[in-house]
């Protein structure tokens, strides 16, 4: 009879030691580690990497094809001497389409889908109006890309590429949801205070100057219909100018990141420039190869 007694009080006592596996794996939820990013951390990642596209491969592709700038380093064949020649491939500009769609926009779309979730329509107006300008510069860039299914992650693994003159109007109607959502009468969270671009004491303050870009962004894309539909362009740049849209009207209103004299935190053409490969690529007030 002594051997059963024995055998429930090792039960029990294991029982006591292992409550269970769930509990026991718990410890290792870290309750400051969050498993889920908030529209305040998202916002200031989206804007950091939209000023390092700023000053991208990008840039300096077209500032040496429009032959603002010029490769007139040390070196007859640098890099950039064939930029300016036109030889650019397909993995020079890899690095930044990569960025694009699997940074910036991924994090722009995740922050729609978060501040709405959480009634915060002016965090939405701004990554909207994020958006279109980050797609205006693609298309601007590439041509036709993949709007519609470009950013269904995980549904969507080879997303189809959508014609460039479809894809404009859609960004229009898009810097127009923006600035509605912008005016919202309440929002729980306001995105004056955690982002690189726009930051000010009050969502009033920044708001404003959302508002600008916005509009300044649809003249920009209505001028962008001179060549090909002038009619158009005219017509739809008196409307917005007639309808008291402001626009951008000084360098405070500038859409731009600043950044620090500290290491990895320094504009990139400082690294390019700096150090034994400086003069590289210089402003020029014409071409030359």
């Amino acid at each position: 009879m002594k051997y059963p007694k024995l055998l429930s009080i090792a039960l029990v006592s294991a029982g006591l030691i292992f409550p269970s596996c769930d509990s026991f794996f718990d410890v290792n939820d870290d309750p400051n580690n969050i498993t889920v990013a908030r529209a305040t951390e998202i916002l200031p990642a989206a804007t950091t990497n939209l000023g390092f596209m700023g000053v991208s491969d990008l840039m300096r592709y077209s500032n040496l094809i429009m032959q603002q700038f010029s490769a007139q380093g040390p070196v007859l064949n640098n890099t950039f001497t064939n930029y300016e020649r036109y030889s650019i491939s397909d993995s020079d500009v890899n690095n930044t389409w990569n960025s694009i769609f699997a940074g910036i926009l991924a994090d722009l779309e995740q922050l729609i889908k978060v501040s709405t979730e959480n009634g915060s329509p002016h965090y939405t107006g701004v990554a909207k109006i994020l958006k279109a300008y980050t797609y205006q510069v693609t298309v601007d860039a590439w041509g036709d890309v993949p709007y519609t299914e470009g950013l269904k992650f995980g549904e969507v693994q080879y997303p189809k590429y959508d014609d460039d003159a479809v894809i404009y109007p859609q960004l229009i109607a898009l810097l127009d949801e923006g600035i509605a959502d912008l005016n919202a009468p309440t929002s729980l969270l306001e995105p004056n205070g955690f982002t690189t671009i726009y930051a000010a004491p009050t969502w009033a303050a920044s708001k404003v100057k959302w508002e600008r870009l916005a509009n300044t962004l649809k003249l920009r894309m209505f001028l962008h219909y001179s060549e090909s539909d002038p009619a158009f362009a005219s017509q739809q740049i008196r409307a917005l100018i007639s309808s008291g849209a402001e626009f951008m009207k000084a360098n405070d209103d500038n859409f731009q990141m600043m950044f620090l004299n500290q290491a990895q935190r320094q504009n990139p053409l400082a690294s390019i420039e700096g150090g034994s490969s400086e003069i590289n690529f210089s402003p020029t007030a014409f071409w030359w190869i």
